[in-house]
């Protein structure tokens, strides 16, 4: 008797709390849609920080169609940041995209419209793509992306769905130094820039440039310091670890001399952390969002010669490398 108790007991506590959310006059239970950004090398949630606004764009599961976008701006936003889903969205099973950083004013994205485009027409450009030269005197805006598929708010049960950002900016500072030398290199002497395949996307977030397209990034901030060298700032969009163009080339104005063409993928997986060899390249290169390049030179028949290379502390010398 007393097991068919514990039995009857254990059954009423699992119906009261798949009811206890019903409130009086039969309010569904509350919903919940929680987005962050943890696939970073802090390993932590760092939304409320970085993001100061959102879109998500949600698609009919079944048919793909568009039924509504939602804008969300906020900065900062709270730690934690949770959204209450609105009741209009039970009901139905829903692909969510979320594109965080979506401004105009760096891209060029497709216009979508509720009920009519579906989730195979949304495509994203960095701005000027088709000129293949990205010129700004600011960086590009920080850019995110997160999707999550079949995703189904019920009215029965309080459900919290967590959608994760994965970050397609990036940004290079670069200093370059002369190496026991008196003399000193000018930033305006120099042709800097970074060469990468990478400003075409789709709505899953996959680059569609050909691997042999060159988009090329010019430095947004260059500035000469007496103390340090010459200095430049410059974005890229997503580094991808395949047969695609990524490079960093730096060329002498006067001479048209290559002072440096360096293969970024190559050089970024060889100085790695140890503690991060096991990791996958790609996730490695998704999760990195800022590089620190100190490049040494020496002087060489009226030109330069980059001699050493430190990037995010690590460092490689070179007498070629080309």
């Amino acid at each position: 008797m007393k097991k068919i108790i514990q039995i009857y007991l254990l059954f009423a506590a699992i119906v009261l709390s798949a009811t206890s959310c019903v409130k009086d006059g039969g309010s569904p239970c509350p919903n919940y849609l929680k987005i962050v950004y943890n696939y970073n090398m802090e390993f932590v949630d760092l939304f409320h920080r970085e993001v100061s606004f959102f879109s998500i764009f949600m698609f009919d599961a079944q048919t793909g169609v568009l039924v509504r976008e939602v804008k969300q701006t906020q900065h900062p936003f709270p730690e934690n940041y949770t959204m209450l889903v609105p009741e209009e969205w039970f009901d139905q099973k829903y692909d969510i995209v979320v594109w965080a950083g979506l401004d105009d004013g760096s891209y060029n994205f497709s216009e979508l419209t509720p009920g009519i485009s579906t989730i195979d027409d949304f495509q994203l450009k960095v701005k000027d793509y088709e000129n293949q030269l990205v010129d700004r005197n600011t960086e590009l805006e920080p850019l995110w992306h997160g999707m999550l598929r079949d995703v189904f708010f019920s009215d029965l049960e309080e459900t919290t769905y967590t959608i994760s950002l994965r970050k397609d900016t990036r940004k290079f500072r670069l200093v370059l130094q002369v190496l026991g030398q008196s003399t000193t290199v000018d930033v305006n002497d120099l042709d800097i820039s970074i060469l990468s395949a990478d400003g075409w996307y789709d709505n899953n977030n996959q680059v569609l440039d050909q691997p042999n397209r060159e988009i090329t990034y010019l430095p947004y901030y260059t500035a000469n310091d007496p103390e340090v060298g010459a200095i430049a700032e410059m974005n890229s969009l997503r580094l991808m670890n395949d047969e695609r163009t990524n490079k960093l080339l730096i060329t002498d104005k006067s001479t048209n001399r290559v002072i440096l063409d360096m293969p970024l993928i190559s050089y970024l997986n060889a100085l790695r952390l140890l503690q991060y060899e096991k990791m996958p390249l790609q996730e490695y290169l998704d999760r990195e969002d800022e590089y620190y390049i100190l490049v040494f030179l020496q002087a060489k028949e009226e030109s330069w010669l980059a001699v050493q290379i430190s990037i995010n502390d690590w460092i490689i010398r070179t007498q070629d490398v080309n």
